[in-house]
């Protein structure tokens, strides 16, 4: 099978470092006697499904000497997916005058009438035409639009499927996985996503990119704007295979790629 179009599952997800809260951060060396720095997590995903990710955090703390409880406090607050509540939770975190506001994953809906999606949207198309793939997108807001969304695609005679990472598409990854299986439409998403019964999973190491949070958080809790720290990009990505899905599309994946994976799904 050759890959002629990718179709793109809208939405695609903004990853944002470190955010400051709305009232002025206070250095660590300023904080009041007996008064301990509050570290503010939002996160848009469920709290069982960023667990890892949040811990990965906590680590990073601990490694630079932080002990919570006793030298640092950590306010974590959960939209569970419903992103209405975003604004909502990082007014109530700023309410608590966090010193810091950490939020990984605030998404979007893809939306043509959206600036951001309109300046995002021909830079996937050029890097599409480059490889001399056509590039259809295709928005889904709820879950119960998945089932013709695929059919659609299958009329599409679409011939492979990304799954961009979204908290909707996370939670029903499964559901994803086995309605393309159904199709006979190989996808690729990310790490969790190929878990789930995808085909292809890659993407930036999450706990790695948590961790390193750590570092920012402890550079703003000692006096630095975050306006002054640098934008780091990730180093560390994963590549993750699921022969049982191949086999089951029928598809063989070259060696060359196997083994470069740093997992692959018997």
């Amino acid at each position: 099978m050759r890959f002629r179009s990718i179709v793109l599952i809208a939405t695609l997800a903004l990853g944002i470092p470190l955010a400051p809260p709305a009232a002025p951060l206070a250095s660590f060396a300023q904080q009041p006697q007996g008064k301990i720095p509050r570290i503010g997590f939002l996160i848009a995903e469920t709290l069982s499904g960023q667990a890892s990710r949040v811990e990965a955090l906590r680590a990073g703390l601990r490694d630079l000497g932080y002990v919570e409880g006793k030298g640092i406090a950590i306010e974590v607050r959960s939209a569970d997916g419903n992103y209405d509540r975003l604004p909502e939770l990082a007014a109530e975190l700023t309410r608590l005058k966090v010193d810091v506001l950490v939020a990984f994953v605030v998404a979007y809906l893809l939306n043509p009438a959206n600036a951001t999606s309109a300046l995002i949207l021909p830079g996937m198309r050029a890097s599409a035409k480059s490889l001399k793939l056509e590039l259809q997108p295709f928005e889904v807001r709820a879950p119960k639009e998945f089932g013709g969304t695929f059919s659609a695609m299958a009329k599409g005679r679409v011939d492979a499927v990304l799954v961009s990472t979204d908290t909707l598409f996370a939670s029903s990854a499964k559901e994803i996985a086995e309605l393309a299986a159904k199709q006979r439409l190989p996808t690729a998403g990310g790490k969790e996503f190929a878990e789930a019964g995808g085909l292809i999973g890659y993407g930036a190491n999450d706990a790695e990119l948590y961790r390193r949070g750590a570092y920012f958080v402890d550079r703003i809790l000692k006096g630095a704007k975050p306006a002054d720290l640098p934008v780091e990009q990730a180093m560390k990505f994963e590549l993750v295979v699921n022969l049982k899905t191949a086999k089951a599309l029928g598809l063989t994946i070259p060696q060359s790629v196997l083994i470069r994976a740093d997992e692959v799904i018997q």
